[in-house]
């Protein structure tokens, strides 16, 4: 069966933005979906969750082999998607990048996003692969090594620190395409 790729994007993003296109070129995937959620600007919890709903597979072999990255408030609503899968279905991975359990600076329309409880038991029951890019200058989220042991200690997250990528939004983000093809691309057939 082909894997499959499947880009959340971050607060105020779209499939233009940031490194988005590129990584639609760049990785080894059988498929690459770039999502375009609803009000990227307000992004209301529960909307985003139901478009993810609504554009995934929910057949349990096709969401085995299905990767998702997600990018800043991305990671909170993938992660909210997880928690709502019925028991017993399973994804094969996912990458957060610039992911964050609490910012600095919280804002009217990012309140719900830590207000909302989240069930990390089932979220671990759906995803046993996690792995985190954070970076040590990330001007939302500056306490990288909270951050980090909350995503490790949380999820049992694979978390990676770069030194300088803020929110990882280039055009081109290396570090996102060589975590992909290490932790979750099939290997090349011999």
């Amino acid at each position: 069966m082909s894997k499959s790729l499947v880009v959340i994007p971050r607060w105020g993003g779209n499939p233009e933005s940031d490194w988005y296109p590129w990584i639609q070129t760049e990785a080894p995937f059988d498929s690459v979906h770039l999502m375009e959620m609803p009000d990227p600007n307000e992004n209301p919890i529960e909307d985003w969750v139901a478009t993810i709903q609504n554009v995934v597979s929910v057949h349990p072999d096709r969401l085995a082999e299905t990767i998702f990255v997600a990018h800043g408030a991305g990671c909170q609503a993938l992660l909210h998607y997880f928690s709502k899968l019925p028991p017993g279905f399973k994804v094969g991975g996912a990458l957060c990048v610039a992911g964050w359990w609490r910012v600095d600076k919280v804002w009217p329309g990012l309140l719900p996003w830590i207000a909302t409880p989240l069930n990390r038991d089932r979220v671990r029951d759906v995803c046993d692969n996690f792995t985190v890019l954070i970076s040590k200058n990330d001007p939302n989220s500056p306490d990288w090594a909270a951050n980090k042991h909350m995503w490790e200690s949380w999820l049992n997250a694979d978390v990676i620190v770069i030194s300088r990528a803020k929110g990882f939004n280039k055009a081109m983000e290396p570090a996102i395409l060589k975590v992909l093809t290490r932790a979750f691309a099939e290997a090349p057939a011999a």
